[in-house]
């Protein structure tokens, strides 16, 4: 995975060809995050039933992490998730950028909880945001 380098001590430097997203970013890093320009968080199996001491049915936990967790995720996104996450847990990352207070989403990444790439998408048909998941990728896939 590609370090962090720092153009400001609050913000890290990012490159890709949408100049606007590279100016908003401030971090982007592996687990659950919450950021000016990404958000991510681990996607909980559909077979987890247990959380906290508790029993629930099968399903409840995914949809609970993809209901609050990822509710502006793209919905192909989400829906990949709940095919292949029967068993195994996955991490959803979500990039996107501000403009006029408005949140512009340029895709969305999934990793396996080891960082391991799994699938990449792409919610605007741009160069400029290609660059942003392409970039956005070797900072938290192996």
């Amino acid at each position: 995975m590609k370090k962090a380098e720092w153009a400001t001590p609050n913000r890290m430097k990012f490159e890709s060809l949408h100049k606007t997203f590279n100016r908003q970013v401030s971090m982007i890093c592996t687990g659950n995050h919450v950021g000016n320009t990404v958000y991510s968080g681990y996607i909980r199996p559909y077979n987890r039933t247990e959380c906290n001491g508790r029993t629930v049915p099968k399903g409840e936990l995914q949809e609970y992490d993809l209901g609050w967790l990822a509710e502006k995720a793209p919905e192909i996104a989400k829906q990949w998730i709940r095919g292949q996450g029967k068993d195994e847990s996955f991490i959803l990352y979500v990039f996107f950028h501000r403009r006029n207070g408005a949140r512009i989403i340029h895709g969305s990444i999934i990793t396996d909880g080891e960082y391991n790439f799994k699938i990449a998408f792409y919610s605007r048909d741009s160069v400029k945001s290609r660059s942003i998941i392409d970039e956005a990728r070797k900072y938290i896939a192996q």
